[in-house]
């Protein structure tokens, strides 16, 4: 109940991704109750015979399943940043038939290819999303690969300023000239002074990233799979105190 007696609601917009994350939780609980038993009969696709229904159910219920933890935890950090965002855009019956088509897709194409692979996981959704969300623009819901209109409406605006040369070319400004690769790096430095901030490198920005997950008790596993690190040993350096303090105090 609120002030005066007025009810407080809660609600939520994206239900299929909550609930397809809640259900990946419950599948691995029961994958750790069954000893994998639960996982190796309904959730996880390989080479089976077409005449057992079950082969069915395993071709979309394969998504749910996970090996570990960590496998569970590094693809529905990825699918609650951007699943909800992609369920708000396009409603969650369009975000349900994503879901069920890549799961189809990748079961059958593992059931064909690779008779002798275990699949199982939600990186293939995951990675549809991400695709989905890289085709479109969530702002003007405009595939980028218009990027020559856009060009377009540049050069009509700044007429002879603009340069011509590049038209050809993708990084380019507004006024059509080459984006360096140095710019980023040149200009980050006045944006850290015009808005009042610490002195850091550009590159500073994705070491206090991985500071602040180790921070929060993050498991290292996952950081290190953020980072891309090779060596786990690179990845436990963050937990250095002295790199810790000065990216944390710097944020």
């Amino acid at each position: 109940m609120g002030n005066g007696g007025k009810k407080i609601r809660l609600s939520f917009n994206s239900p299929v991704i909550l609930g397809f994350t809640l259900a990946c939780f419950i599948v691995l609980i029961l994958d750790k109750v069954t000893g994998s038993a639960s996982t190796r009969a309904f959730f996880s696709v390989y080479r089976s015979s077409l005449a057992s229904p079950f082969t069915y159910i395993r071709f979309f219920g394969h998504v749910l399943g996970h090996a570990s933890w960590d496998h569970f935890f590094g693809n529905i950090m990825m699918l609650l940043v951007v699943g909800p965002l992609l369920e708000e855009k396009y409603g969650s019956a369009n975000i349900l038939f994503v879901i069920l088509a890549t799961a189809l897709v990748t079961g059958v194409i593992n059931f064909i290819f690779f008779p002798h692979v275990q699949l199982l996981g939600a990186s293939g959704v995951v990675f549809a999303f991400i695709l989905l969300a890289s085709l479109t623009s969530i702002e003007e819901e405009k595939i980028p690969l218009g990027h020559r209109e856009t060009q377009e409406e540049y050069r009509r605006l700044y007429r002879r300023d603009y340069a011509k040369q590049y038209f050809d070319m993708v990084c380019v400004d507004p006024l059509g000239n080459l984006i360096r690769p140095n710019y980023i790096s040149e200009h980050f430095p006045k944006m850290l002074k015009k808005n009042g901030l610490p002195r850091i490198r550009f590159h500073d920005l994705r070491y206090f990233c991985a500071s602040l997950l180790v921070s929060l008790d993050m498991n290292m596993k996952v950081i290190q799979r953020y980072l891309g690190h090779n060596n786990m040993n690179t990845t436990m350096n963050i937990q250095n105190p002295h790199t810790n303090k000065k990216y944390i105090k710097a944020a």
